[in-house]
């Protein structure tokens, strides 16, 4: 070998020696993958995370939990997790007013470590969670204690047993399940946010939206929604409203 490449590799492969080696697979920007959550609000809030799907709707088998200081964070490496897992994230405050439970499945709840992720914890005051999974349940079960009319008057004592019958339970994967006299055997339905705050409007698909409203509130025909609650809903079906409480 010529004596110049004998020098320059003598000079050269020392310095290879020092380079970080890669594993299979690793991307060149994998350092910065994980999860990142920021708290931008001013209250405390309290993060749990799932390993799967089914753990994050029934809440069993948390992952890991985190209390995040108000203008603080919490961050966890890429190398805790399982990089091409989809992880499930709760997060809320002490009393579910601020949440990413948000009635819909564009809700911000999952992430894949092997992209950076990066998130913030902010939403506006909602009682959706609060009373639909009555705060930290993953479902809720509600039955009508009335019925009224579209006058307002209570027409409970008028009907058919049948037609009294007004059941829903909710689950945390925004369905909720149905049975009232069209549908004896209980069915799956859609969940969805109309509007959101201290007082809500959920549309259910086979059937009405319903509302949180205090029960006093039904003695004015047009069903104004008044002091919000969390323990009882009104639910409008065909030409009826009914008034729901949990079981």
């Amino acid at each position: 070998m010529h004596q110049f490449y004998k020098t320059l590799l003598v000079a050269v492969l020392p310095l290879v020696a020092l380079l970080p080696a890669c594993k299979k697979g690793e991307s060149a920007n994998s350092a910065a993958a994980g999860f990142k959550m920021y708290n931008p609000d001013t209250m405390k809030i309290h993060l749990d995370l799932y390993r799967n799907w089914d753990d994050y709707v029934t809440g069993e088998n948390i992952y890991t939990s985190f209390y995040i200081n108000a203008k603080d964070s919490v961050t966890i490496p890429a190398s805790k997790l399982d990089a091409e897992s989809t992880y499930y994230f709760d997060w809320y405050n002490s009393d579910y007013t601020h949440n990413n439970w948000v009635a819909n499945q564009a809700a911000d709840i999952s992430f894949t470590p092997v992209y950076s992720s990066y998130h913030n914890c902010f939403s506006e005051l909602s009682y959706v969670r609060k009373s639909l999974l009555s705060s930290n349940q993953t479902e809720t079960h509600w039955a009508a204690a009335d019925v009224y009319n579209q006058q307002g008057i209570s027409v409970y004592d008028t009907l058919p047993a049948n037609q009294k019958v007004m059941e829903l339970t909710f689950q945390k994967n925004w369905t909720a399940t149905l049975r009232n006299s069209q549908y004896p055997v209980p069915i799956t339905c859609r969940v969805g946010v109309f509007s959101d705050g201290p007082i809500f409007q959920i549309d259910i698909s086979h059937g009405g939206f319903l509302v949180n409203t205090k029960k006093h509130t039904l003695d004015n025909a047009a069903f104004q929604p008044g002091q919000e609650t969390t323990d009882s809903l009104l639910y409008q079906y065909a030409s009826f409203y009914y008034l729901l409480v949990k079981k």
